[in-house]
């Protein structure tokens, strides 16, 4: 009941540009006014910033950046994102989006189903290898496809994938974001990896039960361990690595701007390649299709 009441609240609050009172709450969802002060002291706590007034009751100062189901809906059709938004399921932590999106697979979730979450505890890259996935540092996320042909059609589905990712992270940064083959997003001119894309295919009696793809990237990682901080980096990383502070800062000579407030948010990020996806999605397939021949 607890969640219940935390999930309709915010909700509630999510919709809403004016200020709703304790009493109103109190009302709507039948419980009792500490019932919605404790509700309200567990989002504050998870990082929900909603202020509250005296008189006047609660309201969300800004939608923050945090990968919760009723923001990635909205944000995601909001941006004409429809097809690869039709099911949308995150988590705060999960052993692997992929491994979700295999278990969707099993219940029957629809071709185009999302799987997100804020930090993976068993997320993989390559040839089984572990992916770091530290809550709130990235964007973790896997589709699931169920195209209408046969698996040896789909080998390039992780250069469309990588394609897609790496498009939409040109057009929102400064930054040279380039495809390595077979699927390592990279930062040139170092060449350091910034995410990876991982293309699991679920098989059963030579028809293809499920395609996901997973798709990590580093975003406000601050730093690697040793033996990582030659190859890899984040996007704030990036970021600052591009615009290198300059001493003797005036006004000719400005500070450059904190690559946390210039970077865009996991949201942003996520709306932006599904957005690649949603597009050329259909030309891929017919180009599949008429191939198959």
């Amino acid at each position: 009941m607890k969640n219940e009441i935390i999930q309709a609240l915010l909700d509630t609050l999510y919709i809403s540009t004016e200020y709703v009172s304790g009493e109103l709450l109190s009302r709507r969802f039948g419980v009792s006014r500490a019932a919605v002060s404790k509700a309200i002291q567990s989002l504050t706590a998870a990082g929900w910033p909603i202020e509250s007034v005296k008189h006047h009751g609660y309201r969300l100062s800004h939608l923050p950046d945090l990968l919760v189901e009723p923001i990635l809906s909205d944000t995601l059709h909001r941006q004409g994102v429809r097809h690869f938004a039709s099911s949308v399921q995150a988590w705060p932590s999960l052993d692997s989006t992929n491994l979700a999106a295999r278990r969707g697979v099993e219940a029957g979730d629809p071709d185009g189903s999302l799987y997100v979450a804020d930090e993976q505890t068993a997320g993989r890259g390559r040839r089984g290898k572990t992916w770091r996935s530290a809550s709130g540092e990235g964007l973790w996320f896997s589709l699931l496809l169920i195209p209408d042909f046969a698996p040896e059609l789909m080998a390039r589905i992780t250069l469309f994938a990588g394609l897609c990712a790496a498009t939409a992270l040109r057009e929102l940064t400064s930054l040279d974001i380039r495809l390595k083959w077979p699927n390592d997003l990279v930062v040139l001119p170092e060449g350091r990896k910034l995410g990876g894309i991982l293309t699991e295919m679920m098989v059963e009696e030579n028809h293809i039960a499920g395609v996901i793809v997973g798709i990590g990237i580093n975003v406000s990682t601050p730093e690697f361990p040793p033996e990582l901080s030659a190859i890899a980096t984040s996007l704030e990383l990036a970021i600052r690595s591009a615009n290198p502070g300059k001493p003797g800062h005036s006004s000719d000579n400005p500070a450059p701007a904190d690559p946390a407030k210039t970077r865009p948010t996991r949201i942003e990020l996520l709306a932006a390649i599904l957005k690649q996806f949603e597009n050329r999605w259909p030309d891929y397939n017919r180009m599949i299709k008429s191939n198959r021949t």
